[in-house]
């Protein structure tokens, strides 16, 4: 329990170090948002996956593969979705999914402790149950506003990097000397 609060603190510590839009010097026009979208995605459910068969059945007794299992689908999980905001080239945007997920993850893990803390003592309370809840919308709305946002960012960044092109030029002459119009659009 102490390691996953360890790594708890430790993710919410460099996600909200993390500006949420970050200026990207360059942009690569070939790259595609459809891989972008693909790479948050599957960056999400391959590891997943992969934990959960790498974990086997819990009741197996097998700890160790749990604990890797467990950790690689934790992983992947978290920072899965930001995988489509690196291809992108911005990593920066990293930071409010992760965040969403991160504090989902806390609000499930206080509430697993209160819910055996209720368990011990013989009392209920609606706080663990409302708490679950809450972390559980928090993180698979961090999830889904990463694969959402991470191809709308690059579609975004290359709309903007485009050169603005000329549509009319003007010269009209003047009493002081010849004014030049510039359209651009």
């Amino acid at each position: 329990m102490r390691c996953i609060l360890k790594f708890v603190v430790l993710a919410i510590t460099w996600t909200t170090a993390c500006p949420v839009w970050g200026q990207v010097e360059h942009v690569d026009m070939s790259k595609s948002e459809g891989t972008a979208a693909a790479l948050s995605i599957l960056g999400t459910i391959v590891p997943v996956a992969a934990g959960k068969l790498i974990a086997g059945n819990p009741e197996s007794g097998t700890e160790p593969r749990a604990l890797v299992g467990g950790s690689i689908a934790l992983c992947g999980a978290i920072f899965g979705p930001a995988l489509g905001y690196i291809y992108a080239g911005n990593e920066h945007a990293i930071g409010l999914g992760a965040t969403l997920r991160m504090t989902g993850l806390t609000s499930g893990v206080v509430a697993k402790l209160l819910y055996d803390n209720y368990q011990t003592s013989g009392t209920g309370s609606w706080v663990d149950d409302a708490l679950a809840v809450s972390g559980g919308v928090l993180f698979v709305g961090g999830t889904l506003l990463d694969w959402i946002r991470a191809p709308a960012l690059l579609r975004s960044q290359k709309e903007s990097a485009r050169p603005a092109r000329v549509h009319r030029i003007e010269v009209h002459p003047t009493v002081s000397g010849v004014c030049v119009l510039v359209r651009v659009g």
